[in-house]
């Protein structure tokens, strides 16, 4: 997300931290936590992040999030 210290993480097969394939984790690598976790209806085969959008690539749909700038929200923008 441009030069913040926020992650973007997938899960995967097999996940020690505990979440699935089908989720993303923004985590904050400054504090050490997790600010929130979208948990999505399949598994994720891409994501892309820009300064306030995050789009995860799924099976059969492209789905767009807005995220605010300090991260204190997260909403469904579009799903192609």
């Amino acid at each position: 997300f441009g030069q913040s210290r926020v992650l973007a993480l997938v899960g995967g097969r097999p996940s020690p931290s505990g979440f699935s394939e089908s989720s993303v984790v923004l985590w904050d690598d400054e504090s050490g936590r997790r600010l929130w976790e979208l948990k999505l209806f399949s598994p994720i085969l891409g994501l892309v992040t820009r300064r306030c959008f995050l789009a995860a690539v799924l099976e059969n749909k492209v789905v767009l999030y807005r995220t605010a700038p300090d991260f204190s929200w997260v909403r469904l923008e579009r799903s192609v």
